[in-house]
């Protein structure tokens, strides 16, 4: 069985590139699914609930990511994106280091002038700059438990 971590990553990888997830669940013969099958659906449930905005009613942007496998550079970043509408861009960060996030592909050229930036399931505001190299955020002090996903208004 897959884990939660991996099944989400998955879907997130998918719907960047316009795409969609089926996942398998093994019902037992009398019909109840197992334990661990069930603690992984809860937990993608529960990311789901916090990023689902991110997911539902989005569409792929002009490119799917920055980083591993995209990236000729050596990133230490992992990033893939959604759109919803024409105003509003979703950033799934899969991976980063340090406190200041720069995605490169939202440049003034790319994406147009930012005027918000908030992180999902995260109530206070969010600080950022956007320059010719693309759009840094100051990462809110707080420890992420896997993918988390920034809302970008234009």
């Amino acid at each position: 069985m897959q884990s939660s971590a991996s099944v989400i990553r998955k879907l997130v990888e998918n719907i960047s590139k316009n795409g969609n997830l089926c996942l398998n669940i093994s019902p037992k013969a009398d019909g109840t699914i197992p334990e661990d099958q069930q603690e992984v659906l809860r937990q993608a449930g529960r990311w789901l609930k916090v990023n689902g905005e991110g997911v539902y009613g989005t569409r792929a942007w002009m490119v799917y990511g920055e980083g591993p496998g995209i990236d000729f550079n050596k990133s230490e970043v992992d990033i893939r994106f959604t759109q919803k509408g024409d105003h509003e861009v979703y950033a799934f960060v899969i991976r980063y280091a340090g406190n200041k996030l720069l995605i490169r592909s939202f440049t003034n050229t790319n994406l147009g002038k930012v005027k918000r930036v908030s992180l999902l399931g995260y109530e206070e505001k969010v600080e950022f700059n956007q320059t010719a190299q693309g759009l840094e955020i100051i990462l809110p002090d707080i420890t992420p438990e896997g993918i988390i996903v920034f809302k970008v208004e234009i």
